[in-house]
C-alpha cells in the first residue's frame, strides 16, 4: 500500500525563492569577491585563455557575472538566467520533502545533509564537464571553485529546511 502524498505549494514556492535569495548573493559574495577575481577571472594563476575569453570577449557576455553591480542591472538575458536559476531551486524544493525523512538530524541539520548531497551529485558533474573540460580551466582552480561551491549548496539546503520544515508535504493514510 502506498501513502498519498501533496505538496503545499505555498511553501513549495516560498522556499524555491529562499533557496534563490541565498544562491544568488551567495555566489557573488564568493565569486564576487577580490580574491576569486583575481583568481579565477585573470590569467595570472594559470587561467585558461579560452574560458577568459568567454567571460571577457566573446559576445555575448555571459547573463551573471560575478560582480555586484550586476545586480541592478536587469536584461532580457539576466531575466531568463535568473527564471532558470528559480526553476532549478523549485525542483529542489519538490524533491527536499521527499528525500528529507531519510536524511540525517533534524530541522536545519537535515538541510545541510541535503545540501552536502546537492554539491556531491550536481556540483563537481559540472565543474568538470564544463570549465575543465569545455574551456580547459586548470585542476587547481576547478578545486578552488568547488571549495567554493559548498558553503552555497549547503546555504541552499539549510534555506529549503528552513521553509519547508518538516510539514512541506502532508502525507495522508495508506492508499490502494
Amino acid at each position: 500500500m502506498r501513502r498519498k502524498t501533496e505538496v503545499r505549494w505555498g511553501r513549495t514556492l516560498a522556499a524555491a525563492l529562499a533557496a534563490e535569495a541565498v544562491g544568488l548573493p551567495g555566489f557573488l559574495v564568493l565569486f564576487g569577491n577580490p580574491l576569486s577575481r583575481r583568481l579565477i577571472y585573470s590569467p595570472a594563476y594559470g587561467q585558461s585563455e579560452k574560458l577568459l575569453a568567454v567571460w571577457s570577449t566573446l559576445p555575448p557576455p555571459p547573463a551573471l557575472t560575478p560582480i555586484w553591480s550586476d545586480l541592478l542591472a536587469f536584461t532580457p538575458r539576466k531575466v531568463l538566467a535568473l527564471g532558470l536559476l528559480y526553476l532549478w531551486t523549485f525542483g529542489l524544493a519538490l524533491v527536499y520533502p521527499v528525500v528529507s525523512p531519510a536524511l540525517p538530524g533534524r530541522g536545519w541539520r537535515k538541510g545541510l545533509a541535503f545540501g552536502l548531497g546537492l554539491w556531491t551529485a550536481v556540483f563537481p558533474l559540472l565543474e568538470v564537464f564544463f570549465p575543465f573540460n569545455l574551456p580547459g580551466e586548470p585542476l587547481y582552480l576547478v578545486g578552488y571553485e568547488l571549495l567554493l561551491e559548498v558553503p552555497l549548496a549547503l546555504g541552499i539546503g539549510v534555506s529549503l529546511a528552513a521553509v519547508l520544515g518538516p510539514s512541506a508535504v502532508r502525507r495522508s493514510g495508506p492508499q490502494e
